[in-house]
């Protein structure tokens, strides 16, 4: 549609963010060449992505709203069928949708806020889509800064607070202390978390600090020179909650403990599985060893086949097969892809030997002139004949 010019678009989420069913006329509808239609209304109440945010979806008339985007203030739906221009069309915004988004968003206000004002610390990133929500912060976050937000944000939640929507004139934002992520074309939107956050945004949000029911943190990563905090409210929080308290409650139940015993059984369970694995080790060890002192006497290579086997175990096995026999001698752990290697001779000449193993068997190996490692893809027999 860059040939033509349309006015921009009246956006009615801006003053009502629950207003999900509308009527417009289409100004325009245009099929691209994927088979999709990019049309334009005189108004909406589809929130197009910008900010971090994602479009919203639905419908307009019978054909689904797929995305919405924005460009110099005229709003693009892109939808699976066609409009006519002139045609008066009923839109219905996915309402679940736009309530998870606004829940979502408007706990990020009370998160970053929180921080801005509380801790000087400074948001400068922000991503919202249907899976995951994260917010980056331009220092590093210790776990206790995290949990006191956190627990502050809860606070805010259970007070209720109202959400205030203002558009300041040119003359009251020269004294509006507000945050905001970039410079802002246009009107200055002003979403007021009382007592929390006042913040330039472009976003549908909830009326009440209530509905966004809880906030939660769900990982930090470090980022660049901060932090990244991916955060979860509302249904997203809940769901994401009682999942984990019902896999925790299997935990109990398999490990016959209480719910609160569940890492200890954990630490347990991973304490004795490493003495175990060092066990079964020794034993590898001892049984490849056995196997070594079975090829005193015969003649050719010296090859030792097996499963699973450690990596020291293979090394010091090859070395005790080198000290007897002046031919070659190697031990093979068997992989999903092939075989895993240590070979070795003590006349030298391995870096030949790597070479050929690669040309002909596309190995993955190096070394030096008397012991070569790697990886084979190849099956037993196959190794055998290209070392014999």
């Amino acid at each position: 549609m860059a040939e033509r010019v349309f006015p921009v678009t009246e956006a009615l989420y801006d003053t009502d963010p629950y207003q999900t069913v509308f009527t417009a006329v289409v100004l325009g509808c245009e099929e691209t060449a994927d088979g999709q239609f990019l049309i334009v209304l005189d108004r909406t109440g589809f929130f197009p992505e910008q900010g971090g945010q994602s479009g919203d979806r639905g419908m307009l008339g019978a054909v689904n709203v797929l995305d919405t985007q924005v460009k110099a203030g005229v709003i693009t739906h892109i939808c699976d069928g066609a409009l006519s221009a002139g045609e008066t069309v009923e839109g219905h915004v996915d309402w679940e949708r736009r309530f998870d988004f606004m829940q979502n968003h408007s706990g990020e206000h009370l998160f970053s806020g929180i921080l801005h004002w509380q801790y000087g610390i400074r948001n400068c990133g922000f991503h919202l889509s249907d899976s995951v929500m994260t917010a980056d912060y331009e220092q590093p976050l210790s776990d206790d800064v995290l949990a006191e937000v956190e627990e502050k944000c809860c606070r805010a939640v259970w007070e209720d607070l109202t959400v205030q929507i203002s558009y300041p004139s040119e003359e009251e934002q020269q004294t509006l202390a507000y945050r905001s992520k970039k410079e802002v074309d246009g009107a200055l939107r002003i979403v007021t978390f009382p007592g929390i956050d006042v913040c330039a945004c472009c976003a549908p949000h909830v009326k009440r600090t209530g509905e966004i029911g809880l906030v939660k943190v769900v990982s930090a990563m470090h980022y660049k020179k901060g932090t990244r905090v991916t955060l979860a409210c509302g249904e997203r929080a809940f769901a994401m909650l009682a999942e984990e308290h019902r896999l925790i409650k299997g935990l109990a139940v398999s490990f016959s403990t209480k719910e609160s015993e569940v890492p200890a059984q954990v630490a347990r369970l991973k304490e004795k599985n490493h003495e175990l694995t060092g066990q079964l080790a020794e034993a590898k060890a001892q049984i490849l060893s056995l196997e070594a002192e079975k090829l005193s006497g015969t003649e050719g290579p010296a090859l030792l086949f097996g499963e699973d086997l450690p990596d020291a175990a293979m090394r010091r096995t090859v070395n005790g097969l080198m000290e007897t026999r002046e031919g070659l001698c190697g031990v093979f752990a068997k992989t999903d892809k092939g075989y895993r290697f240590v070979l070795g001779c003590a006349g030298g000449g391995m870096k030949e030997v790597a070479a050929k193993l690669r040309q002909m068997l596309h190995a993955g190996c190096g070394g030096d002139d008397r012991m070569a490692s790697g990886s084979i893809p190849a099956d037993e027999a196959a190794i055998r004949e290209a070392l014999s």
